[in-house]
């Protein structure tokens, strides 16, 4: 045990010091259509309904952007509800965990159009074949 707590402290058994070799640089790789791809990412808006809530922090626990925070206001039941946490409202994905979580189905998200960004409606993709 003696020989692992050396070897953890930089120091080998004998006494010597050990010498690691320098990290390597780490190098960040980025899509060359990062904007085209960041564009088609989904979007969502989170909706709720504050006399349902009953504060139990699941949405905000399991949220996988941490979009949502407690509020300090109440609702008619007492409870602190949550809210969409400030410089997040971009951050939802519309993923529906929040929705899937909520024991009182107070809770949900829906996928919104990105600004700036245009879908082509469905019929303009089928033309029609002579």
């Amino acid at each position: 045990m003696a020989t692992l707590a050396a070897r953890l402290d930089g120091a080998a058994p004998g006494g010597a010091a050990i010498s690691l070799p320098p990290q390597a640089p780490r190098l960040l790789r980025r899509p060359l259509d990062e904007a085209t791809w960041r564009a088609r990412l989904p979007r969502g808006q989170v909706h709720l309904i504050p006399d349902r809530c009953k504060g139990c922090r699941m949405c905000v626990e399991f949220c996988p952007q941490q979009v949502l925070t407690l509020s300090d206001a109440m609702n008619a039941k007492g409870y602190h509800y949550p809210v969409v946490a400030a410089g997040k409202q971009e951050a939802c994905v519309a993923c529906g965990f929040c929705s899937l979580v909520c024991p009182e189905l107070a809770i949900f998200a829906v996928e919104v159009e990105p600004a700036g960004v245009s879908v082509a409606p469905a019929s303009a993709c089928h033309e029609a074949q002579p």
